[in-house]
């Protein structure tokens, strides 16, 4: 009753809440809109071809464990998994998946930054510098 209502009204977004929050709406979007190209078509092919056959893919960078693969891992199973559950393309998997490996990065940066600071601004700044540091060149 009054005591959720009285936590309720002192809670604040932090900066990481809003920022990231954009951040992740953003890139979410351009995710979901780019088209198959270089490693992750590759992504999406390998997941495809798990999707057809888990023990058994017939892509040579899916080749089982221990052979080499670095394709072929729990991740990429997962993916293969969840694309024959619900019917998907291993592209709209890797696609689709974008936006939960966003989240899942965004929320490991915010915890690894509040380890070593209460600073409210710290995982903002950490996520603009995450962000430039990767890069902005396009796929060719």
């Amino acid at each position: 009753g009054a005591t959720a209502t009285r936590a309720l009204g002192r809670w604040r977004p932090t900066p990481f809440f809003v920022f990231g929050g954009l951040f992740w709406i953003g890139v979410s979007l351009l995710a979901l809109s780019v088209q198959a190209c270089c490693d992750l078509g590759q992504h999406a092919a390998v997941v495809e071809r798990l999707r057809a056959s888990l023990l058994h893919p017939r892509h040579p960078a899916a080749d089982l464990p221990g052979a080499g693969s670095p394709y072929y891992s729990p991740y990429a199973l997962a993916e293969g998994v969840l694309a024959r559950l619900f019917g998907l393309s291993g592209w709209e998997t890797v696609r689709l998946a974008a936006p939960v490996n966003l989240l899942v990065v965004l929320l490991g940066l915010n915890a690894f930054v509040k380890r070593f600071t209460a600073n409210r601004w710290a995982s903002t700044v950490a996520l603009a510098l995450l962000e430039n540091a990767v890069g902005h060149g396009t796929a060719r």
